[in-house]
């Protein structure tokens, strides 16, 4: 019998548990969106986890929609991580880094030049809020600006900006990181095919094209660090940041699972309810699905309990994978 606290083979890196910390958004980075004394301590305190996943750390500043939320593209931010990763594995704990670009959930005031963000549609996400400056210039929970539909130059250099990410996630120490494709931020916005509203290949109108973006910042990380030590962050069904229900989201997500099992990615990372929903809002029978289709690591988070996690494992040790690679 499977149990949370077995150790657990994560592609080459033994985790000392099955017990995963889940990235959590603290807004705690010092001058220049550095990693600083605080959050060294704060991952210290928490590396008997078998993994941690760490905050949502954007990949450039086009990506960040909250103040102080920590980068990993300047030398300064790397040295900061640097002083965080030597912190967990100081106590034989494991750590990926979560990369982030938020695409429209963002305000103009963190934008550089004070820009419009991007994203798959011109909509603002409604009652969805970026923590950024107000009209009188005071850090505070605002409504999220208007996007514009980013170029295909623009996502080009998005893939560039996850990659060069990568470059400084091995150079900080990480033993590995995670592609943050859930909670309404920017992979999510093309994935949804309602709120995805470009024509384009990177458009609405076939699961390849909607996946398209996220594969490729994928395939970009995991050129840099190798597959066995990327995963990616999906919430199917969510609804955070103004995520509408979506017709074609099992075509989608199974999809995107047979893509990654392709690709060798280590994990998928479920979203089974956010603090938004009343209760896990995926249906077990796409658990199933996924579990049949994606041939790696599934990680499940969304108010769990102990008897939970343990009942979730026993059933999908259940089901095999069943597509081919």
């Amino acid at each position: 019998m499977k149990r949370l606290f077995d150790s657990y083979p994560l592609g080459p890196t033994t985790l000392n548990n099955r017990i995963v910390m889940a990235p959590l958004t603290r807004a705690r980075a010092g001058q220049g969106d550095v990693p600083r004394k605080l959050n060294v301590e704060y991952y210290r305190q928490r590396a008997s986890a078998g993994l941690i996943v760490s905050e949502a750390t954007q990949v450039s500043k086009q990506g960040q929609g909250y103040l102080w939320t920590p980068g990993i593209y300047t030398q300064e931010q790397v040295e900061g991580w640097k002083k965080v990763t030597d912190a967990v594995h100081s106590r034989n704990g494991k750590i990926f880094l979560q990369l982030w670009h938020v695409g429209r959930i963002s305000h103009t005031t963190l934008q550089p030049n004070g820009a419009a963000p991007v994203s798959s549609t011109t909509k603002p996400a409604e009652k969805s809020y970026s923590f950024a400056y107000d009209s009188a210039g005071n850090p505070a929970q605002v409504p999220v600006s208007k996007p514009r539909i980013a170029t295909i130059a623009e996502l080009k250099q998005i893939v560039r900006d996850f990659e060069h990410a990568a470059h400084n996630v091995k150079l900080a120490g990480f033993d590995g990181a995670e592609v943050h494709g859930a909670n309404g931020y920017l992979f999510d916005q093309f994935l949804n095919s309602v709120v995805n509203e470009r024509s384009d290949e990177y458009g609405s109108q076939s699961k390849e094209n909607r996946t398209r973006l996220l594969l490729g910042a994928f395939d970009a990380v995991a050129g840099v660090l190798g597959a066995e030590r990327v995963g990616v962050r999906i919430a199917p069904y969510g609804s955070f940041s103004d995520m509408r229900p979506d017709p074609k989201v099992e075509e989608t997500f199974l999809y995107l699972a047979q893509e990654l099992t392709k690709r060798g990615a280590v994990y998928m990372h479920i979203v089974r309810g956010s603090q938004l929903d009343a209760g896990p809002v995926v249906p077990d029978e796409f658990f199933a699905k996924i579990r049949k289709a994606f041939g790696g690591t599934i990680i499940v988070t969304g108010g769990l309990t102990k008897e939970i996690a343990e009942q979730l494992l026993a059933k999908m040790s259940q089901i095999s994978f069943a597509s081919a690679r």
